[in-house]
Formats: C-alpha cells, sequence, structure tokens
C-alpha cells in the first residue's frame, strides 16, 4: 500500500492561450522532492483544479473541483480514483471531525452573479454520501476561512 502524501502539494496543470502542455495531475513530496502521478485521476476528472480541501485525518483523500463545467469530486490518492461527487459546486472545506464536506456554488468569476448556494454534504463511515443539505441558497459571497471549536 503506498504510503501517505504529506507533507506534499497536489498540482496540476491545464491550457492557457494554445501554449502545448502534457496534462497530469501529480502529488510532490516536499520533504524528498519525489513526484508522483496518478493518470486514472487525470483520465477520470480532466484535471484542472480550480479549489482543493484536504481531508483530514486522511492524508490520501482530497475534495477538488474541476473543469470548466465544474464538478465535485473525491480524490484517494493511495488508489489512484476518483469519485464524482455533484456538478456545480467547489468544495471549501472539511468539517474537523472529518465527516462533512462544505460546498459552495460560488465562483468568483465576473460573468456570474449571486446568490450562491452553499451545502453540507455528509458521508457515512465507507465515504458514500450519507445525506446532503442546503445551508443556504443566497449568499452573496463566502470567504471560508475555517472552523471554530467552540465548547459544550
Amino acid at each position: 500500500m503506498p504510503q501517505p502524501v504529506f507533507p506534499a502539494f497536489l498540482v496540476c496543470n491545464s491550457p492557457y492561450q494554445g501554449y502545448r502542455f502534457t496534462p497530469q495531475v501529480a502529488v510532490i513530496n516536499t520533504q524528498t522532492e519525489q513526484v508522483r502521478y496518478f493518470p486514472n485521476i487525470l483520465r477520470q476528472t480532466g484535471g484542472n483544479f480550480t479549489t482543493i480541501a484536504w481531508h483530514p485525518g486522511y492524508p490520501n483523500s482530497v475534495a477538488v473541483s474541476s473543469g470548466a463545467n465544474i464538478s465535485a469530486w473525491e480524490l484517494n490518492l493511495a488508489a489512484d480514483s476518483a469519485t464524482y461527487l455533484a456538478k456545480g459546486w467547489y468544495p471549501t472545506a472539511w468539517s474537523p471531525d472529518s465527516k462533512t464536506l462544505i460546498l459552495s456554488a460560488e465562483s468568483f468569476r465576473e460573468w456570474i452573479t449571486p446568490p450562491f448556494s452553499i451545502e453540507a454534504m455528509t458521508f457515512d463511515s465507507q465515504m458514500h454520501v450519507a445525506s446532503q443539505t442546503i445551508l443556504t441558497n443566497y449568499a452573496y459571497g463566502f470567504p471560508f476561512i475555517g472552523f471554530i471549536k467552540t465548547s459544550g
């Protein structure tokens, strides 16, 4: 079984103004400088990630959005596989208990205007979507910084 990818960062590339490029999705280990490529994830998602949310406690799991017609995916880096989650959503962050993924329909593109939706997607122990809850359909921005823990 492959070792966890941390400390590392996920990289991908996409076309830009007609320049030649070789599509790729990879993780670069910042300690060893080793590059690990993910051809199956590239084939499944098309790469071109616009948002990335690492999954706390799961070093080989990351939620991403990809493509011009945005799609949300859950990547399994250990297996070089991707699971489609939803169309039109940007993964923003995982809850501290690692069970719920917060997604936003906000795109920050000039031609798309508010209001936007924000959703909570909760997963079961097998990483299947257990529930989806719309938190709001009337967001005019979502400058998410992080979660805060309160007593109780």
